[in-house]
């Protein structure tokens, strides 16, 4: 399996399986984690 390059593979990675699922749990590397929003004015005429 090829891993996007936003993921971290130097954290943990968490697995479960359930019902025929597999669910794994990765984490996203520090610099490309969310950002807070920008602000954008609107105005309206």
């Amino acid at each position: 399996m090829t891993l996007p390059e936003t993921v971290d593979e130097d954290q943990e990675v968490k697995a479960q399986y359930k019902d025929g699922i597999l669910h794994l749990t990765l984490q996203k590397k520090e610099d490309l984690k969310l950002k807070p929003a920008k602000k954008v004015k609107v105005f309206y005429i």
